[in-house]
């Protein structure tokens, strides 16, 4: 798991990171190229990327991602794409 941030200002997403205690990496895009690249019209969108680094899946908006429906959905995915 990895966060790109969106035209925010690094000192901003670092204090983010520290008070939400994040333990995965943050990237950085201050120009917003990632979300023109990737067509984002929407925050927060999530990728799912399979073991191979293939997109197999794309998430606008906020998801509780720790629900049992949301580790059923990724599990079920791996297992298509393994």
């Amino acid at each position: 798991m990895l966060a790109i941030s969106f035209k925010e200002p690094e000192d901003l997403v670092k204090r983010f990171q520290n008070e939400f205690k994040l333990s995965f990496p943050v990237l950085y895009d201050p120009q917003g190229k990632m979300a023109e690249k990737y067509e984002i019209t929407g925050h927060p969108v999530t990728f799912l990327i399979d073991k191979k680094g293939f997109l197999i899946g794309k998430v606008i908006g906020e998801r509780d991602w720790s629900s049992s429906d949301a580790r059923a959905l990724v599990r079920e995915l791996l297992e298509k794409n393994p």
